[in-house]
């Protein structure tokens, strides 16, 4: 079999995978559907439903849509053939080949729209919407050092996240939920917001939320909006649909967005490239923890068109997708970390590869189940950075606090000890307190002499 013929059949597997999902989702499809034309360039005409665009009164415009698409796919053969030919040929004549196929493929624009409009999306040489073969590697908002506080819009990524067949849009029974009646528990006073720009939210985050087009907050938005923007702990609870996800990305990606230079790693520019050897260890602001990869992979999604333009760069990792694709982007910088339990606890175990240092917000999705005992371990590996850490608090009488300390120093192992107390004074008391018990210590405190404090180092 030849390139050309291999590359035609392999066009007719996807056609037929494309029909079966369809068929699957909802029965038989309508004679109109844009899939029937894709039939057609391929050679399926004894597969296509007649419809009345099957009638000899055919438009030029149609006649010359379907010609440019049948010309498209003959073009794709040609250029496997020449690839073919080019692995024996030499260097000056490979070349040659090379160029003369960048030449061929100079499709004109309105003739890509086409394809598009016809679901040739992988054809296009020119599609505004790449569909990679694994949902974390999907196209986000990439930023440039000399950008500002805030990026300038990009016209092909704001039509693939906002306006695609596969944007998120509000449901048909957001109405219904809009109506319905929340229940707010809390010591401290909230007032619910009725309108997003109530919300105090920065302005990127309200251009996004437009283009999302969600007019107004949902029940369960109208109260975790202004109790995140007060920094208080939430716990949420509402059914499928009522805009959870939006719930908790909304207020952290805006109380961030200003301040992203200042609390984001640095991390590499990749509009200008990007290689292994400019990798960094992924440091996140935001971790979100999911039980399932579907999970993720929907909020990833979500946080890729409220991130837009923004400094701030989400990533997903989870179980079941290769890890060396996840491991290359969280090495490109991450501020919003998505992920499964599994993929995440086992990333943690990484230290050159992923820190928890610089987290502000923590997220558990679906709460209810990953805080049952099942998740236990696989949570404190990453709620813990990797390794669980135990703080003990002891709270003593003041008069009793010498006497506390000296036995807490005395019953630990030998070993380097830090002591922090809250002002000069104490320096100097517990300094001497320690010294009179036979022990090796030092102090430091603001007003040494340089020479006693390096000393002291």
């Amino acid at each position: 079999m030849s390139d050309a013929e291999e590359g035609r059949m392999l066009l007719m597997e996807d056609f037929t995978r494309e029909l079966t999902a369809l068929e699957k989702a909802g029965g038989p499809v309508p004679p109109d559907h844009r899939i029937w034309k894709k039939a057609r360039a391929l050679g399926y005409e004894t597969s296509v439903p007649e419809t009345e665009d099957d009638q000899p009164e055919q438009t030029e415009a149609g006649a010359q849509i379907e010609a440019d698409e049948t010309d498209f796919i003959q073009l794709e053969a040609a250029r496997a053939d020449a690839e073919a030919s080019q692995a024996e040929a030499d260097p000056a004549e490979g070349s040659a080949i090379e160029a003369s196929n960048e030449e061929a493929a100079k499709v004109d624009m309105s003739t890509v729209e086409d394809f598009k409009a016809l679901g040739l999306q992988n054809e296009a040489k020119e599609t505004d919407e790449l569909v990679p073969d694994w949902a974390g590697e999907a196209a986000k908002y990439e930023w440039k050092a000399e950008y500002g506080d805030v990026g300038p819009a990009d016209p092909r990524l704001e039509k693939m996240l906002f306006y695609s067949e596969h944007a998120v849009r509000k449901g048909v029974e957001y109405d219904t939920i809009a109506n319905m009646k929340a229940t707010f528990e809390s010591e401290n006073t909230i007032e619910r917001i009725l309108r997003f720009e109530d919300a105090g939210l920065h302005p990127i985050m309200l251009e996004n939320i437009k283009l999302c087009q969600y007019d107004s907050p949902t029940p369960i938005q109208q109260y975790v909006l202004p109790a995140v923007y007060q920094n208080l702990d939430v716990i949420g609870v509402a059914q499928t649909g009522s805009g959870k996800t939006a719930a908790f990305l909304i207020p952290v990606l805006s109380k961030l967005m200003g301040k992203a230079k200042t609390l984001a790693a640095p991390r590499p520019d990749l509009t200008t490239g990007f290689h292994r050897d400019q990798g960094i260890c992924s440091e996140p602001l935001v971790l979100i923890v999911v039980p399932t990869r579907e999970l993720a992979c929907q909020v990833f999604d979500e946080a890729r068109r409220l991130c837009y333009r923004s400094m701030l760069r989400p990533c997903v990792v989870y179980g079941g997708a290769p890890t060396r694709p996840q491991i290359d982007d969280l090495t490109k910088g991450c501020d919003i970390l998505i992920g499964t339990a599994g993929r995440l606890a086992d990333f943690c175990t990484r230290p050159m590869l992923l820190s928890m240092t610089r987290l502000k917000y923590t997220i558990i999705d679906e709460a209810d189940e990953m805080i049952s005992p099942d998740w236990k371990d696989t949570m404190d590996k990453i709620l813990g950075g990797g390794e669980l850490k135990v703080q003990d608090v002891l709270e003593v009488d003041e008069r009793m606090k010498d006497k506390c300390l000296h036995d807490l120093m005395m019953s630990m192992l030998p070993g380097r000890t830090m002591i922090f107390v809250n002002n000069q004074r104490a320096v100097d008391y517990v300094d001497d307190f320690l010294f009179q018990k036979g022990l090796p210590v030092t102090s430091i405190h603001g007003s040494r002499t340089q020479l006693e404090r390096e000393d002291a180092l």
